[in-house]
């Protein structure tokens, strides 16, 4: 098979110089119905799950490094908008990072492609901090404990003051928007942790690579489920900047539209 690289639910080879893709979940359904090639199902969704994963951890990079270009700019410092675009990006790299390779997943959901059997202990520290910080401060929010190093990242006190008509109840909040810490450690892990999921991938497409090596007629089965890659991407343009990646031996490409309005 003539296969060099796929995405979640592509296959993409080259024959001289023209792009083809085929609908792989349509391949392996096809071929499910013969009891020695079922379990392609399994390993393609197998692959697809961390190659998903893969795509989580370059939004997190992509957020942190925007996020350090903005750092790096005088534009709107000490404004309310910068605060919260910096806060933004930071909350935006830990939960793509955390639901990529720490966050547990409900039937029905991907789930995560776990990494902590792979992390050497400083790695390890960084890794279950940021997975502390988005459990505890950002999504299920705990008021009033301590996080990471004695910083409670969300406080709330309950007050009554006295205005002239009498007491008043109200609440006051405070949450952490920035760290600079977090965002080092951010910086750190994320590399790792694409690293790590990178050499997983290539694991699995070898594996059902080798698999599919096995189907008799395997390439003409590719044919028939050849698939244009406007309707994935959308357009032509889209396509080509997609599949961008997978020409230069990428294994996975991640693409981004704007939903309806």
């Amino acid at each position: 098979m003539s296969a060099v690289g796929g995405i979640a639910v592509c296959w993409y080879w080259r024959i001289m110089s023209a792009d083809l893709f085929s609908d792989m979940a349509k391949v392996t359904t096809e071929l499910s119905r013969r009891r020695e090639f079922e379990h392609l199902s399994d390993l393609l969704q197998s692959a697809a799950k961390v190659s998903a994963c893969v795509a989580d951890l370059r939004v997190a990079a992509e957020s942190l490094a925007t996020l350090e270009e903005l750092m790096g700019s005088p534009r709107g410092l000490n404004r309310p908008s910068r605060r919260m675009t910096e806060f933004a990006l930071l909350a935006t790299a830990v939960n793509f990072y955390v639901r990529a390779t720490a966050l547990a997943a409900r039937r029905g959901e991907r789930g995560c492609s776990n990494i902590e059997k792979q992390l050497d202990e400083d790695q390890l520290a960084d890794h279950r901090s940021i997975v502390a910080i988005r459990h505890l401060g950002l999504t299920h929010v705990t008021p009033n404990v301590e996080v990471d190093d004695d910083i409670v990242w969300y406080e709330q006190w309950p007050l009554a003051f006295q205005l002239e008509e009498g007491w008043k109840i109200g609440f006051a909040t405070r949450h952490v928007q920035f760290r600079q810490k977090l965002y080092e450690q951010l910086a750190r892990q994320t590399p790792v942790a694409i690293r790590i999921l990178d050499d997983r991938l290539q694991a699995r497409i070898s594996r059902f690579g080798r698999e599919f090596d096995k189907v008799p007629g395997g390439e003409s089965l590719l044919r028939r489920h050849a698939l244009d890659p406007t309707a994935v991407f959308g357009s032509e343009a889209a396509a080509k900047q997609a599949i961008a990646p997978l020409r230069e031996g990428g294994l996975t490409t991640t693409f981004f539209t704007v939903g309806p309005r």
